[in-house]
């Protein structure tokens, strides 16, 4: 299997802040890693570091075997869809034009379907909800296909069938060999797709395949037993 990404005792953090010390991990194709921790703990982050978007101070992020990607890489290999984002609600473009943005344009109806878009492409993209919002951005997003899909809280903001549909192209993707990393603050919401789990903590993490007999454990070590996640593993 090729690893797609290689993450080596990287410290990360804002002025004289410490947010992520020490933490390792890799991904392999077809891999889903799953990446858990209370509030404030450094998941997003941590995706951020892994894009580049905020250095890190020490430690190496090696993406397809590369430090530093060129634009046109990252455009073609990597996709991410952030928790939310903030829209201009006059700008005047509607849903069907942002979709047809993407360079991918043959394979979009599909996604369409499979995310219940068909029925809002004439809709302004600044009057979606945020539910509608973040099925759009995952259209947008996976009809690209990448080699590397990364995603933060993409059920936060849709409802139980909206989170199905989302499950469903994460299976899909799983079986065609495509890296996945999913931010969640809900592990039970993702664990059937999941193959690996990072646990983020406020003092510590911890990576464990997502069979590992020990990961109920861990997961109640990070978040404290009482955590409501912890009870619907």
């Amino acid at each position: 299997m090729k690893v797609i990404l290689s993450v080596e005792d990287i410290h990360v953090g804002y002025n004289h802040k410490a947010v992520i010390e020490g933490i390792s991990f890799s991904v392999k194709d077809g891999d889903v890693l799953a990446v858990i921790g209370p509030n404030g703990s450094g998941k997003t982050t941590l995706l951020k570091a892994v894009l580049g978007v905020i250095p890190v101070k020490s430690g190496k992020v090696r993406l397809f075997g590369k430090e530093r990607l060129k634009a046109s890489e990252v455009e073609r290999l990597i996709a991410y869809i952030p928790q939310r984002m903030e829209l201009d609600r006059t700008f005047p473009i509607s849903l069907k034009e942002m979709l047809g943005l993407s360079l991918h344009r043959a394979s979009i109806d599909k996604y369409l379907d499979m995310l219940e878009l068909r029925g809002l492409l004439s809709k302004r993209v600044g009057e979606l909800s945020g539910g509608e919002m973040q099925r759009a951005l995952l259209a947008y997003a996976v009809v690209k296909e990448p080699q590397l899909l990364i995603m933060d809280e993409p059920t936060s903001w849709v409802d139980v069938k909206g989170a199905d549909c989302v499950l469903c192209i994460m299976e899909e993707f799983k079986k065609k060999g495509m890296a996945m990393i999913v931010v969640s603050h809900d592990f039970s919401v993702i664990k059937s797709v999941a193959t690996s789990v990072l646990g983020i903590g406020h003092e510590g993490y911890f990576f464990e395949p997502a069979d590992s007999p020990q990961l109920e454990e861990k997961i109640a070590s990070l978040f404290g037993t009482t955590h409501h996640e912890v009870c619907r593993i």
